[in-house]
């Protein structure tokens, strides 16, 4: 009987061993043939590669000089992590809390981020700059960008929409908290889409760079979102600063041929205050539009002739200074705050007020300067006939992917605006690894 039992229990793990080595070895064979398994999207066994995994498969320089072999194995995919059988695994990836388990503490933050703790060179340490980041929502978008445009001779100021989750808010302060040279805005406010709000956002942080914390002697201001990656290593940003030779890079061009733009400042708006309201005020992707009156505006005040532009800016720190102890701009800004999607004529006509500020344009035509023009930003809209988007756009802005990379980092723009981890995380992760490779081997093209 005994020997009967000692028989059944060496079968059952013999049994057992068998299935764990048959376990480990189908594993090793989906990994050594991953390529296969990834290319065909083919479920196997139901065991789904986890994101890193897959990212392992990519050689992202490849990418960057146009491989369009490799640039089809990529598509491949990012069309396998964005099928909706792998939708656990993408949010898994690019979930808050993941992000947070890997902040919580700043050393290993730092370590495990690789984050840059000594000026590169001495060009870039007798060179510092400013940065304003506003951020809503992703923690992973936040804190990768705030990895790659990082050095400790700079210093960054962190907006949050106050109306984003309490939590989000507490997991940024946790990563704010760990660089001295990164600090939260002193006035934090909710902003609004197309709202007066984004303009002061940025004007919070402004306000303090220039104010409690005016013994940092940056030399440029940029201001950013959290789908922004830079192009440009910090050197390369440094030099094509200084190539400004102390003006301004802000688009800023006339109404000429924009004649639908001029309504936003001509009337008054207001942020819809009932559910009613709201209704025919919503867009397709969840954004609300200021709601329109009947009542005109007044003119501008004090003469200011009004200019067309973007929302993003590259100021120097003496513009910066001027305009924010200014009463005139300040009787400007208090005039915008019920026009529509303000942030887009407020630096432009700010830009065109010369000599005043300094660093700023003639409001003539021959100075004309649209986002084509300045070094800001590498943006494409869908009307764009110079570059057209292969990945997709949203609200007729491209979010760039992994089949635009070659193009986007050729162009001088020294940001890229958007790459969007929940269209292609592979084109993030590759743009980020290129960035901090191109860093730190200070390439120059």
């Amino acid at each position: 009987m005994h020997l009967h039992q000692a028989k059944n229990m060496k079968t059952k793990y013999f049994l057992l061993c068998l299935a764990c080595v048959s376990g480990v070895t189908i594993y090793f064979v989906i990994w050594i043939y991953r390529d296969k398994f990834l290319s065909n999207q083919t479920k196997y066994l139901g065991m789904l590669p986890s994101v890193q995994m897959m990212l392992e498969t990519i050689n992202c320089n490849e990418l960057f000089v146009g491989n369009t072999e490799a640039i089809g194995k990529a598509k491949e995919l990012v069309d396998w992590i964005n099928d909706e059988e792998y939708r656990f695994e993408k949010q898994k990836f690019l979930h808050d809390d993941r992000i947070s388990q890997l902040t919580r503490n700043c050393s290993e933050l730092k370590s495990k981020g690789k984050y840059i703790t000594q000026p590169l060179t001495e060009e870039e340490r007798n060179y510092p700059i400013a940065y304003i980041i506003s951020v809503s929502k992703g923690l992973y978008s936040f804190e990768n960008l705030l990895r790659l445009i990082y050095h400790p001779q700079n210093i960054y100021c962190i907006h949050i929409d106050q109306k984003s989750d309490p939590t989000f808010q507490k997991r940024v302060k946790e990563i704010v908290d760990c660089f001295d040279n990164v600090f939260l805005a002193s006035t934090m406010t909710e902003v609004y889409y197309t709202h007066w709000t984004i303009v002061q956002s940025s004007l919070n942080c402004l306000t303090d760079l220039v104010g409690v914390k005016k013994s940092y002697q940056w030399n440029y201001v940029f201001n950013l979102c959290g789908l922004d990656l830079p192009t440009k290593s910090n050197l390369e940003i440094v030099r094509a600063l200084k190539n400004l030779n102390g003006t301004n890079s802000v688009a800023s061009a006339s109404f000429v041929g924009r004649k639908h733009k001029k309504r936003r400042y001509k009337y008054k708006y207001k942020i819809p205050g009932s559910f009613l309201d709201t209704l025919p005020w919503k867009t397709k992707h969840n954004h609300m539009w200021l709601k329109a009156t009947n009542q005109q505006k007044v003119a501008p005040p004090h003469g200011i002739r009004m200019f067309s532009g973007t929302d993003y800016f590259i100021w120097t720190r003496e513009a910066a200074e001027y305009f924010i102890g200014d009463q005139k701009i300040e009787d400007f800004f208090e005039w915008n705050k019920d026009t529509l999607v303000p942030d887009e004529h407020v630096w432009a006509t700010i830009q065109r007020m010369h000599p005043q500020v300094p660093g700023s344009l003639p409001p003539t035509p021959k100075f004309r300067a649209t986002e084509n023009d300045v070094i800001t930003r590498t943006r494409t809209w869908a009307d764009d006939r110079t570059y057209h988007c292969q990945t997709k756009y949203i609200r007729s802005i491209c979010i760039y992917g992994v089949a635009d990379l070659f193009w986007l980092v050729n162009q001088k723009g020294i940001f890229a605006n958007k790459l969007d981890p929940r269209i292609d995380v592979i084109a993030v992760e590759c743009l980020s690894e290129w960035m901090r490779n191109r860093t730190l081997s200070n390439i120059e093209h």
